[in-house]
């Protein structure tokens, strides 16, 4: 069948149609994520660390900053850092060298909660493509169905993770309270803590307690 307009090369075909991406540039961020202290000096950092800067020389993408955030994904108004990256990456537009890419050694060291995700998609919607490196993954604002519906049903899961762990943990506080022991295994200054595991209480330790009352 002939055709009377060859819209071949359009843009219209182009912007519907053509899922291919190109990045602007190579310039990238590492993002590393540990939940605390114990995690940053434990494997989770170097683990990390390993498999994002493998898959970084494999795509060939130019490191400009490695950003560490030791914080819980959980919660994105306590995100101190997360947002702090989230800054940067967007100041960098302006400039002549925008950050394009944002590598995470998998998803969940990304976000876990619906606000985190929705200001990864804003990047996304701006260009920047999102790594995913133990998963072999990416996001960008080309991505096709079957891509998309990954990432959010990985956002979902991740999310009722986070909501499960959170109810497990309430609920042996609850238990131990209910029960007149504490949840804490640490006392404060100023108590001490006796009997055996199950059965473990507070009380005052001596000179630190009459400290802590003056």
């Amino acid at each position: 069948m002939a055709k009377i307009n060859d819209l071949s090369n359009s843009v219209l075909r182009k912007k519907y149609f053509d899922t291919t991406f190109v990045p602007e540039n190579n310039l990238t961020i590492l993002s590393v994520r540990v939940s605390g202290k114990k995690q940053e000096r434990g494997q989770s950092f170097a683990e990390q660390l390993q498999i994002s800067e493998t898959y970084i020389k494999k795509e060939n993408l130019h490191l400009i900053k490695m950003w560490k955030v030791a914080e819980s994904a959980s919660k994105d108004h306590v995100r101190k850092h997360f947002h702090a990256m989230l800054a940067f990456i967007k100041e960098s537009q302006k400039t002549l060298s925008p950050i394009k890419h944002i590598v995470f050694s998998f998803q969940s060291r990304s976000n876990r909660n619906k606000k985190s995700a929705r200001e990864l998609e804003e990047l996304v919607e701006m260009g920047i493509t999102l790594h995913f490196a133990r998963d072999n993954r990416k996001l960008t604002c080309k991505s096709d169905f079957p891509e998309l519906m990954m990432w959010h049903m990985e956002n979902i899961k991740n999310e009722i993770f986070i909501k499960e762990m959170t109810q497990n943990s309430m609920g042996g506080t609850i238990q131990c309270i209910e029960q007149g022991m504490t949840p804490v295994a640490v006392p404060p200054y100023g108590l001490k803590s006796v009997g055996e595991k199950d059965t473990r209480r507070w009380i005052p330790d001596g000179d630190k307690a009459e400290f802590v009352k003056r």
